[in-house]
Formats: C-alpha cells, sequence, structure tokens
C-alpha cells in the first residue's frame, strides 16, 4: 500500500490549485513590497541623511556686571539681590550664566587679626534657570579671605562652546537657542560673616564685629551665530 501523494492530489483540484496559486501570488507581493521599501526606500533615506545640511552654532557673549559692597555685622545674615535689566533681554538672544563672585578682606585693622569666616549661598527661587544642573556651584564658605566664586547655568544646556548639528535649517536652530524668559526676575545671595577675634580682644578697644564684603554680579549673555558648512 503506497503512501498517498499530496501533493499530486492537491493540484490535480481546480479549486484547490487556485486557492495555491493565489497564496504563491500573495507571498510574491509581499517579498517584492519588501525589498521595494529595502532598496528603494530605504535608499533614499540613507542617501538623503549622507546629503543633510551640516551647521556651526556658535555663541557671541555680552556681560552686564554689577558690584555692591556691604559691610556686614559678626553673626548676621544679609541677602543681597541682582536683577538683569530689560534691556538685556531685549537686545540679546538669551542669558545663559549667572557668575557671582564675592570677595574680603580683614578689615579690622588689628595686628594678628585672622580672616573671618565669610558664607554665601545663592538661593533657589521662582526664576526660570537650570537651578538643578549638575556644573552649578550655588553655595560657598572662605576662611581666608580667598574669593567666593558661584555660578548658575541659565539657559538649558548653555556651555558657550561651539557646537555642530545637521538637518533642518539655520532658522530652526536659532531658534532653539532664542528665548528671553531664562533668568528674568530677582536672584537672591544670603551671606553670613562669622569674625574671628584678633589676640587682645578681652581688651574693651580692640574688636572685630563686622566685614566689608564685595560681591561682582556677572550675568553672560549671548547672541547665536548658524553657520552653513560648506561641503
Amino acid at each position: 500500500m503506497s503512501s498517498p501523494n499530496v501533493l499530486e492530489d492537491l493540484f490535480s483540484d481546480p479549486e484547490s490549485k487556485q486557492r495555491v496559486s493565489a497564496f504563491v501570488a500573495f507571498c510574491l507581493v509581499i517579498v517584492l513590497y519588501h525589498a521595494i521599501v529595502y532598496w528603494v526606500v530605504m535608499d533614499d533615506a540613507i542617501n538623503s541623511k549622507d546629503d543633510a545640511t551640516e551647521y556651526t552654532i556658535t555663541f557671541d557673549t555680552n556681560i552686564h556686571l554689577l558690584e555692591e559692597t556691604r559691610t556686614i555685622d559678626d553673626g548676621d545674615r544679609e541677602v543681597l539681590s541682582f536683577e538683569v535689566p530689560t534691556s538685556m533681554f531685549d537686545d540679546h538672544d538669551g542669558f545663559g550664566v549667572l557668575y557671582v563672585n564675592i570677595n574680603y578682606q580683614e578689615t579690622s585693622g588689628q595686628i594678628g587679626d585672622s580672616c573671618d569666616t565669610v558664607a554665601a549661598d545663592l538661593k533657589p527661587n521662582s526664576v526660570q534657570a537650570e537651578w538643578q544642573d549638575e556644573r552649578n556651584v550655588l553655595s560657598g564658605l572662605s576662611t581666608d579671605c580667598s574669593t567666593i566664586s558661584l555660578a548658575l547655568t541659565v539657559f538649558p544646556e548653555f556651555t558657550g562652546n561651539q557646537t555642530q548639528v545637521a538637518d533642518m535649517n539655520a532658522e530652526h536652530w536659532a531658534s532653539q537657542w532664542t528665548n528671553d524668559a531664562h533668568g528674568r526676575g530677582m536672584f537672591e545671595l544670603q551671606i553670613e560673616v562669622d569674625a574671628s577675634q584678633p589676640p587682645g580682644s578681652f581688651a574693651p578697644t580692640v574688636s572685630d564685629d563686622d566685614e566689608e564684603v564685595t560681591v561682582s554680579w556677572e550675568a553672560v549673555f549671548f547672541d547665536v551665530v548658524v553657520e552653513e558648512i560648506e561641503s
């Protein structure tokens, strides 16, 4: 007893033969479709990627500087405020970064008196800035009259360094770096002084009960320049 020939039985029936032919045709269409997508559509996409226009993005910076001096009593905490003039926002594309430098010298005039301790904190508030940026330095302490330097990134991802991008157009990339909302408002700097007492401070005429502190606010604004890279 021989085994039945399935293919012979399948093609011997006209209806079955028609169904098989339709299935084979469907499979060929699917294969042909994927071939067209891969060799035509994807090839065009790859070629267009290779042909994408490249641009360099650079920043012309402009600094608004304000310096103020304050005498702070021993043990006191004072808050200094700083707000950038509206004209800076009107004249430039964005506010990139805020630097704050705090300087002081021992001013008691007493021989042998060591430097006081000065602490400074740039307090996060409602001003739109990158308060959580890992590059920020929002607090500092000095016990030897050295400068306390703080920094706050204001415009998202701003470094001031030249970058290179591809695709889109120059207007698109310029718009990514144009926003006058970042940095508007009042920044607040808290300063505390802990005055050291000079030798002989037990005498009624010898004391160190305050310190003169100079604060420099440096707001770095920028104008973005987008240039096409010639191939």
